[in-house]
């Protein structure tokens, strides 16, 4: 992923095409395929790592608000690695702090409202990663330290596994969220939290398998999952509980194969 730059016309005059600017011209956007790996993975650990099920509930509170604005905003300058970046540090700060306050304003936790928070945050990324390094001439620490391919595979491979296991893990959620109300009220019969950990558990080795070019391998894990859920189906008293996991275990794997290879296709493997 090369940059991309444009620049602006004065007096007639532009750059030629051998990339030397001409007299009067204006560098207007300069596109870093790295910066924005870099941005988007600082969006990505903040969103669905770092954030707990507290500071989610909890997200309305002053606090826990800002703690999670300093955290983006950090992670994301951080991971940028060009220290004269105020321009990254206020752009992601202030418009993740706007973004989010006006989905828990407006939008709630209905999914519509967080596919439209998580566009509206790439949005952004993509912008800053057009025209911070238009005000921002400098090059990142981190590719001077690894070199801009293996900093970009870095990146790639660390954004398309948080995207895989704990993005996942919540689009699942969301998805079959619906479902919940028509389960069988026992509370007795799992551990808690314990399915969302086996999702992540297959999607984390679904990812594994696909980045070492192993993907068929997914099939025997498939395999062994209905297995275990085959008597659960066979049962009428728990078939609805096992129609709802079947449902979240596609889904899941679905996703973990969708984005893995997008990952794959990023990084040009």
């Amino acid at each position: 992923m090369k940059k991309i730059v444009f620049y602006g016309y004065n007096e007639g005059k532009k750059v030629s095409e051998t990339g030397v600017e001409a007299t009067g011209s204006v560098l207007l956007w300069s596109w870093d395929g790295t910066l924005f790996a870099a941005l988007l993975l600082g969006h990505l650990l903040a969103d669905f790592v770092l954030q707990s099920d507290r500071s989610i509930r909890c997200k309305k509170q002053p606090g826990y608000f800002l703690g999670h604005i300093a955290i983006v905003a950090g992670l994301s300058y951080g991971l940028a690695g060009i220290w004269q970046g105020w321009v990254i540090l206020l752009g992601v700060g202030l418009s993740h702090a706007v973004i989010d306050a006006l989905k828990l304003r407006f939008g709630g936790d209905r999914p519509g409202a967080f596919w439209l928070d998580q566009a509206a945050h790439l949005g952004v990324i993509v912008v800053l990663a057009g025209l911070a390094p238009v005000v921002l001439p400098g090059d990142s620490l981190w590719v001077g330290w690894l070199g801009e391919d293996r900093w970009r595979e870095v990146l790639g491979i660390a954004s398309g596994l948080v995207v895989c296991v704990w993005a996942g893990g919540f689009v699942v959620e969301l998805s079959i969220r619906s479902w919940v109300a028509a389960l069988p009220e026992d509370g007795g019969r799992g551990l808690a939290k314990a399915g969302r950990l086996i999702g992540r558990l297959e999607r984390s080795l679904i990812f594994f398998l696909v980045m070492i070019g192993k993907p068929e391998s997914v099939a025997f894990l498939v395999a062994a999952k209905s297995i275990f859920r085959f008597g659960d189906l066979m049962n009428r008293e728990s078939r609805k509980e096992a129609e709802y996991i079947t449902i979240g275990t596609l889904m899941s794997f679905t996703w973990g194969l969708v984005t893995a290879w997008l990952t794959w296709w990023f990084l040009g493997l």
